[in-house]
């Protein structure tokens, strides 16, 4: 059973993002989950404090971060190499201009908290 699941996403701008459109997403795929959560406006924020939106998922403890610059040189190497579906990963990863960061971080205890967790993500 993992610990945790991560993603990197690649944006092509940092556009703002309002928390209360992530929010409304989750519920919307979450129905029978309470949320709470912490973070509010624009997820591009200019304070580092403002920029994470931490979410409470049935139990499930997610993050998501967003970052208004590249996702840093080198990181995505190895997922670049393994790709056998994408044959333009690296010319697209190449040009992106932000990226968001979503992970749970919540110790995960039994299967169905593991599919919330991988869902969510």
């Amino acid at each position: 059973m993992p610990e945790s699941f991560i993603a990197m996403l690649a944006l092509d701008s940092a556009a703002p993002v309002g928390a209360d459109r992530v929010v409304a997403e989750l519920e919307r795929q979450f129905a029978d989950a309470e949320l709470v959560r912490t973070g509010v406006g624009s997820l591009f924020a200019p304070k580092p404090d403002e920029a994470a939106l931490l979410l409470d998922l049935g139990g499930m403890r997610v993050v998501v971060m967003f970052v208004d610059r590249p996702i840093p040189a080198g990181e995505l190497d190895n997922a670049i190499r393994a790709n056998r579906i994408w044959p333009q990963a690296a010319e697209r990863l190449a040009a992106h201009q932000a990226h968001a960061i979503v992970g749970t971080f919540s110790k995960i205890t039994g299967f169905e908290q593991a599919r919330r967790g991988a869902y969510a993500v």
